[in-house]
This record gives structure tokens, C-alpha cells and sequence, in this order.
């Protein structure tokens, strides 16, 4: 076995067999369970909580819910009338010295290919796939020490991989898992043996005094108010260690509440992308900022801006760490260089930003007395070189997500909700203009915006458009849900490399409509990667303090790397077993 997938830890085969006998057990489960959301392990309660805070008889302060972790975010009204009042009555402790976190075992499989969203540390490779994380939290004054290791196995099994080479020439060689016709680390296969994983996990050190905070962490950090695919920052990849400071919680203005968190990291490559040891780090910082004013109950508006860059050989400057607050023109916005672009095997000199830079504006208006809300984010992945381009070219690297909620409240005090969320970040400009940039890749950073092989925003993936709709039950013993998401993978790599594309695609038989009756190529209309996924979600609270989360997706997939008629089926399934004693934290 080999990983070097966070610190480069390995365990032994003991690893493999108790995952197999786990395994067996979770399957056993799962012939009798609801079908589920795209293999997402996002904490359903955080989702719970976010329902009752939109709701009249909400009396704690209102988080937007765009900066995650969320350092106040209690849980003292989950004991109001709701379908789980009685579970998790107990859920908000008061401050003690030491408290142990809930333990969580996650296990699944793919059944064709390398599959996963949402899941944070986890590689979901085809085969079996575990998890496990644990810890403690100690808390003394101003003082939080919070510590959840993560570990877990992968079976990593063989599948066919891109058959695409990189259309772009590098000054190294790429991987041969290197995701095909990308400029990007985003591994198909983490390598072709069985991997084991070590992460750090959700845990930080953390001073609080005077309504501020700050520490360091290695928690995953999700801005907006997206449900599944926030364009800026989510769960989908590693934690990426950072420094933080930030507001202790919302804080109160005699105009609204703010919240606010501006951080320092470090971005990894993973070592299924290129053998080049110089260009492994890179240098993160962003600013996360929400308000919510009090003439406008239920609105809150915020942005994120965050800048990613080659770790500099002499050290980090004033500049890096600042970045943040520079302006927005492009002659005033940092140092320039020159660097090469390979662009089809044709070497030109391009003048360009030494960092790269995203933007993004968020709101979300929630409206209790009928239990709806809405929510949008609009985002940029490169700069305006001025006001004029700005004016002329709006569509230029945009991006957007839209989304609604509504929860219906039903007899016994349970709830119906349904939800649906929108992502468009296909490019919409002419594929001959300004290089066609695509979202998360950038002709600089060779290695994107991605930590250790996975994307660090929308798990979607670059150049890709979703579609989701949710329908979810929540009763006294848990919640039953359906899902349908249309996914349409890497448009932007298609339309940018379509001549390559087209040109390497097979025969096909005459067509009723096609005037020259011989066998052809399938026509740039054909050939986009389709993916429908249809799936279901159970939790049950079961005795002895156990929860359990059953996830199964069932993925049909078409032209895969868009190959004509290169369909496949895959079936993702993932069981969560949490064990939540009276005192445990969530």
C-alpha cells in the first residue's frame, strides 16, 4: 500500500480486514434502505438547524450561515417543536474543560469508477472506502483546543482512465492520472495500488477575547450560502492548513450584525501529478464578510475574495499577507511577470498576475412565517484588466448558483421539505477570447485551485453545470429523502479543446439526416459528458446513542471524457455510523 494523501502516513492490511468485515455489515443495512444525495457527508443536523433558524419561533441570534465552521453557531433552539426535539434536547453544553467529540465510521463503495463529493479528507476510488474520526475538545477561558483526527483505507481499484493526453504542453511531464486535456491536479486514480490516509482533521487552536478570534486549523472552511456546490469553498477536498482571525460569532452594530474571517494557508500538490518537487505549495489568503441588517429581517448579503499563488522561494511578504485589500485593476493589483504559455504546442510569451484571483457576492433572504427561503452567488475566477473590459466583457470567467428551500410543516410535527440549487460555471464568452479561462484552472498555477488532487470550491469540477432537486421527509426517528441531479462535467474543456476532441472520436454509421451517407465522426453536439444521478438518503436514530446515515447514488453516465456512446453506470454507496452519548459533542 501506498499514500502520501495528507502526511504520508500508512497503516497495514489489519486496516483492510476489519473495513471488509465492516463492510459486510453496512451492506446488510443497506438492502433496506432509501435511496440517496450524491454521496455528500455534509452533518444533516447543520442542515436541521438552518430549517429551524427560518422559522417564527426562533429566538437565538441568526447566523447567514455563509462562513463554516460556524464558531457560534448553538444549538439551544433544537429543543422548540420540530421533528427532533427530543434527540438532540441535550446538544447544547455548557462551556466545561474537556468534552470528547462523536465518534463517526464511515464506509462505501464504487461500483465502476472513482466517485465522490463533499466528503473532505475521504478518497472515494472505486472499490472500498473507509473512514474514521474521533477526538476531544478542550476549552479553558478564552482558550479552545479542538482535535478530530481522520483516518481511513481506500481499495483504489482499476478503472479505464482518460485516454485524452494533455493538449497543453508543460515544462514537466504530467502523471499519466492527470485529469485528461486539463490544466489542473485533479487526479482520476490516486496511483494503482491501495491507499491509506492520515488528516488532521476539523481541528484547530482557537484564542477568543473582546468579540475577535484567532488560531490555526486545519478544518475544512465552506463560504456562501450554497447547499451543495459553493463556488468559493466547501468540504469537497482536505482541509488545507491556515491561520485565521476572525469575528467571535455574529456581532451586534445598531445597524445590523457582521461577520467576518480573513485567513492564511497552504495549498498542496498531490503526488499523482507531476514528479516537479519546486512547485508543491502554494500560498492562500481570503476574506470572508456577511451582513445582516436589522431594518430587514431574514436578509443577509456577503462576499468572499481569495488569492492563490506559488509559494514565493524568498518567503512570504507584506504583499501576500495583505492581498486581500489590494485593488481590483489589473495595473495596480500586484507585481507582474512573464511567464510561458504552451498553447496548441505553440510557444507565446504572456505577461501575467503572480497570484491568482477569485471573487464572489452571496445573499440569502429567508422568509419564517412560511418557512422559504432563496439564496444566490455570482463569482469571478480572473481580474478585469480595467473598467472598460469590465463593462464590455461581464461574462468573463462568471459564474453563479441559485437555489430555494421551502418546508412544509406536517401533522405529528413533522416536516416536508423540498429544496433545488442551480450551478452554471460553464464559460459563456467565445472560446477564442482571453485564452477561454475556465473555473479553477489558470495558465500560472499549473496545479489550480485544488488541494492534495481535489477541488478545493464546487465538487463539480471546472467548467461543469448542476442541476439538483431534493425532497426530504424529517420525522422523530430521522429523515427519508430523494434526489435528482443533472450534471454536465468539464463543458469547458470540451468547447476548448473540441478540435482535438472531435478528431480523435470513432466511426459512427450514417445518420437519417446526415446528406453524405458514410461512417462519421460524432459532431460537437454529441459529445458532451451527461451525467444523470439519482439517489436517496436515510438517518435513523437507533438505540444506544447510535445514528445511522445511508447514502446511495446511482450514477448513469454518458459520453464519459467525451467519448460518443462511452456510457457507463455507476452505483455509490456510503453508511455513516455516529455514536453520540449525553455529553458528546456533535
Amino acid at each position: 500500500m501506498s499514500v502520501n494523501v495528507i502526511y504520508g502516513c500508512k497503516f497495514d492490511r489489519v486496516v483492510y480486514r476489519l473495513s471488509v468485515s465492516f463492510f459486510v455489515l453496512a451492506t446488510i443495512f443497506m438492502l433496506f434502505a432509501t435511496p440517496v444525495t450524491q454521496a455528500q457527508t455534509v452533518d444533516p443536523l447543520v442542515k436541521y438547524i438552518r430549517l429551524l433558524q427560518n422559522d417564527t419561533t426562533f429566538t437565538g441570534t441568526k447566523s447567514s450561515f455563509f462562513i463554516s465552521p460556524y464558531s457560534k453557531l448553538r444549538t439551544q433552539n433544537l429543543k422548540l417543536i420540530s421533528p427532533w426535539q427530543d434527540r438532540f434536547s441535550e446538544q447544547d453544553h455548557p462551556q466545561r474543560l474537556f468534552a470528547f467529540y462523536t465518534p463517526i465510521i464511515k464506509v462505501g463503495s464504487n461500483s465502476e469508477v472513482a466517485f465522490g463529493q463533499n466528503d473532505g479528507a475521504m478518497w472515494q476510488g472505486r472499490g472500498l472506502n473507509t473512514a474514521l474520526s474521533f477526538g476531544g475538545r478542550f476549552e479553558y477561558g478564552p482558550i479552545e483546543v479542538s482535535f478530530r483526527p481522520q483516518f481511513g483505507y481506500s481499495e483504489n481499484q482499476d478503472f479505464d482512465l482518460a485516454p485524452n493526453p494533455p493538449f497543453f504542453t508543460f515544462p514537466f511531464e504530467l502523471s499519466e492520472y492527470a485529469q485528461g486535456l486539463a490544466r489542473i491536479d485533479q487526479p482520476q486514480r490516486f496511483g494503482e495500488e491501495s491507499i491509506s490516509w492520515f488528516h488532521p482533521g476539523q481541528s484547530w487552536i482557537r484564542l477568543s477575547q473582546w468579540g475577535a478570534a484567532a488560531g490555526v486549523s486545519t478544518a475544512n472552511q465552506w463560504q456562501g450560502p450554497a447547499l451543495y456546490n459553493p463556488l468559493m469553498m466547501s468540504n469537497n477536498a482536505p482541509g488545507f492548513f491556515h491561520a485565521f482571525l476572525e469575528s467571535d460569532g455574529p456581532v451586534t452594530t445598531p445597524i445590523g450584525k457582521l461577520e467576518a474571517r480573513w485567513f492564511w494557508g497552504g495549498l498542496q500538490e498531490s503526488d499523482y501529478f507531476n514528479d516537479d518537487p519546486t512547485n508543491n505549495l502554494r500560498f492562500i489568503t481570503g476574506l470572508t464578510a456577511a451582513f445582516s441588517p436589522s431594518l430587514l429581517e431574514g436578509l443577509h448579503v456577503g462576499f468572499s475574495r481569495s488569492f492563490y499563488e506559488n509559494y514565493p522561494d524568498d518567503g512570504l511578504s507584506a504583499g501576500n499577507i495583505f492581498r486581500v485589500f489590494q485593488p481590483f485593476s489589473e495595473d495596480r493589483f500586484s507585481e507582474q511577470v512573464e511567464i510561458d504559455v504552451i498553447n496548441q504546442e505553440t510557444p507565446q510569451r504572456f505577461q501575467g498576475d503572480v497570484a491568482v484571483r477569485m471573487l464572489s457576492f452571496f445573499g440569502r433572504y429567508e422568509v419564517p412565517e412560511y418557512g422559504f427561503e432563496v439564496w444566490a452567488e455570482w463569482g469571478k475566477n480572473d481580474n478585469s484588466f480595467d473598467n472598460r473590459n469590465i463593462l464590455r466583457e461581464p461574462v468573463h470567467t462568471r459564474s453563479y448558483v441559485l437555489g430555494l428551500m421551502k418546508r412544509f410543516d406536517l401533522a405529528g410535527h413533522r416536516w416536508l421539505v423540498a429544496d433545488a440549487e442551480i450551478t452554471q460555471m460553464e464559460n459563456m464568452e467565445d472560446i477564442k477570447s482571453n485564452n477561454y479561462p475556465v473555473w479553477y484552472e489558470h495558465h500560472n498555477i499549473k496545479q489550480g485551485f485544488t488541494h492534495q488532487g481535489q477541488v478545493v470550491g464546487a465538487g463539480i469540477g471546472p467548467g461543469s453545470n448542476s442541476q439538483q432537486f431534493r425532497v426530504t421527509l424529517y420525522d422523530e426517528w430521522g429523515l427519508a429523502g430523494l434526489s435528482l441531479n443533472r450534471v454536465i462535467n468539464n463543458n469547458d474543456r470540451l468547447f476548448r479543446h473540441y478540435p482535438h476532441i472531435t478528431s480523435n472520436q470513432p466511426l459512427i454509421g450514417p445518420r437519417s439526416h446526415w446528406t453524405n451517407q458514410v461512417p462519421q465522426r460524432a459532431p460537437l453536439y454529441d459529445l458532451h459528458e451527461t451525467e444523470y444521478r439519482i439517489g436517496g438518503q436515510g438517518v435513523f436514530f437507533l438505540p444506544y446513542h447510535l445514528e445511522l446515515q445511508l447514502d446511495v447514488t446511482v450514477s448513469l453516465m454518458y459520453n464519459r471524457y467525451n467519448i460518443y456512446e462511452n456510457d457507463i453506470r455507476n452505483v455509490n454507496t456510503l453508511m455513516t455510523l455516529r455514536f453520540q452519548p449525553p455529553g458528546f459533542l456533535r
